[in-house]
């Protein structure tokens, strides 16, 4: 069989295997050898399933397999053959997959770092199913949200993740959110997008207008839009300077501005920035990038001093590399060496960043403002 898979991810040694079973495991072809480790069928076939579900971007060819025993620990080797999309053969082992344990049981390998749930599977009961069978919980019941930036890559999710939620999100982009409401709809959410240029304070006036009038006035804000171009600093003229500044931070202060009375009237309001990783790194040729990003921060740190006594925090994410249909259109290489630096190994991708943004917004963040969260894989350990 052969199929695309959407999602993408480099590091596969480390992959959770057990996350896509129910949909996958009977894609993959088991092939026993004379001497099979004495751990149930079930288990293997959860692994291999696993496995070959969480490799992105690469058409499944054939998969060889065979075990290891020796008495002491069963290994399940596995080396797989792809296609890359753009035609290129890649030959991928995966070792150790299923490993026996001290009582001689059949154990799947501790659980790696990628996107989980929504929600612990403890606590999935609680809330509705999605459309890929997880359940979330409905912390935002009765929350209205703002996602600025929300009709593409990090904007999107975080407006998916916050309706699958409970919330009612209005998408607030230069761009048409069409999609992203109708997907929102599609799974049983509440949304609605206003086409604003959000560096423009009336234009930014008017859809808080709409929005107010359509859904309510917002608890919540995302402030998600952000531009960030390479270009050395002895080129930047002052209009390219004010250009990034007018994007990455006056949209801040503009939605800021425009939504703030609606939560001060409800007593209760979260504001999230998007800032950057890039913050605490020596990058070249992104000298305004990271002043933008620096100003996010202290906007963030003093927006949060005036407004705790409203009910209101305020605090910043600081992303590293997320693939996005954006950055996947500059250099390549960047996702080969960025995630080298990480402590976790791997690109990071927009449903690494919904959860600490849906806690942000939540009232289980009720005692935290004024911080900035570096979800960024460990790159910067500050």
């Amino acid at each position: 069989m052969s199929t695309w898979i959407d999602d993408y991810y480099a590091d596969v040694d480390a992959m959770r295997l057990e996350a896509f079973v129910e949909r996958h495991s009977d894609d993959a072809a088991v092939v026993f050898g004379n001497n099979p480790p004495s751990v149930g069928k079930e288990a293997i076939r959860a692994a291999i399933g696993g496995f070959w579900s969480m490799i992105g971007g690469l058409r499944h060819e054939r998969r060889n397999l065979w075990f290891v025993n020796d008495g002491a620990t069963a290994v399940l080797e596995v080396v797989t053959h792809y296609t890359t999309k753009g035609g290129a053969k890649v030959r991928v082992p995966c070792v150790s997959l299923l490993d026996r344990n001290a009582d001689g049981q059949g154990h799947l390998p501790a659980r790696p770092h990628r996107p989980g749930p929504a929600v612990r599977a403890d606590r999935r009961g609680a809330g509705r199913a999605t459309g890929d069978g997880d359940r979330v919980s409905r912390r935002h019941d009765g929350r209205v949200a703002v996602v600025t930036g929300g009709a593409n890559g990090i904007g999107w999710a975080h407006a998916l993740r916050l309706a699958r939620e409970g919330a009612t999100v209005a998408v607030l982009d230069l761009a048409d959110g069409a999609d992203v409401v109708a997907q929102m709809e599609a799974e049983g959410g509440k949304g609605l997008t206003v086409k604003v240029d959000l560096t423009d304070p009336d234009a930014v006036g008017a859809a808080r207008d709409e929005v107010d009038a359509t859904a309510g006035r917002p608890h919540i804000l995302v402030n998600n839009v952000g531009v960030y171009p390479n270009q050395p600093f002895e080129t930047l003229t002052v209009d390219d300077w004010r250009s990034i500044f007018a994007v990455n931070v006056d949209t801040m202060f503009h939605a800021t501005r425009a939504f703030l009375p609606g939560m001060k009237e409800h007593g209760w309001g979260r504001i999230v920035n998007m800032a950057s990783n890039a913050v605490g790194l020596v990058i070249p040729g992104y000298t305004h990038y990271i002043a933008s990003k620096m100003a996010v921060i202290g906007f963030t740190r003093g927006l949060a001093t005036e407004l705790a006594e409203h009910g209101i925090t305020v605090n910043a994410v600081a992303p590293s590399l997320v693939r996005t249909a954006t950055t996947e259109a500059g250099p390549a290489v960047f996702f080969d060496v960025v995630p080298k630096l990480q402590a976790i190994k791997r690109v990071e991708l927009p449903d690494d960043l919904t959860g600490t943004v849906s806690f942000l917004a939540s009232d289980d963040a009720a005692f935290l403002t004024g911080q900035t969260l570096f979800v960024d894989g460990g790159l910067v350990r500050a």
